[in-house]
């Protein structure tokens, strides 16, 4: 499936322009939520390439051709295709790509070898964000380690590093 006589493509060149998508990606994060209140349960990831771009992903509650959901495992790498590209939710997003997959009946999901050993999160020191503005901390998730002094600092949008915002 992962055939080197079918090119790959890479997060980056994700849009809706297209349907016909193959790419090797690895699950960061999983998580089941409502969207909202009243809602049906919906499957949430999101995925890197070996490329180090994010994408968000999800995964509409209901019936898939390939039974591949149940098999799913954060930090494990997957072969993708037959899903959608489309715009990403602005309420709710996780990473900086203008476009978000959305698995449909016929999405693929085939578990492959590692294509890097890179974990994509982006640790900082804490000092590092106390001055950070308000935009950026709604973006911080705090993990606490050992002692205060070893506390580390994960971002939500590990996504992007300020190298690629440009800043």
């Amino acid at each position: 499936m992962s055939n080197s006589s079918y090119p790959m493509d890479f997060v980056s060149d994700l849009n809706n322009e297209r349907m016909n998508w193959k790419v090797h990606l690895k699950i960061l994060s999983i998580w089941n939520l409502h969207s909202t209140p009243n809602s049906s349960m919906v499957t949430s990831m999101i995925l890197v390439d070996e490329k180090a771009n994010k994408i968000d992903a999800i995964i509409p509650n209901g019936l898939y051709r390939h039974n591949f959901k149940k098999n799913l495992k954060e930090g494990e790498w997957y072969f993708m295709s037959d899903f959608n590209v489309v715009p990403q939710n602005p309420i709710s997003r996780y990473s900086w790509h203008p476009f978000m997959i959305q698995c449909k009946w016929e999405t693929k999901m085939v578990h492959i070898t590692p294509r890097s050993i890179n974990n994509y999160m982006d640790f900082i020191d804490y000092d590092e964000i106390k001055y950070a503005g308000t935009q950026e901390k709604e973006y911080v998730t705090v993990d606490h380690l050992q002692s205060p002094r070893q506390m580390m600092i994960r971002w939500r949008k590990w996504i992007l590093t300020k190298t690629k915002l440009g800043r």
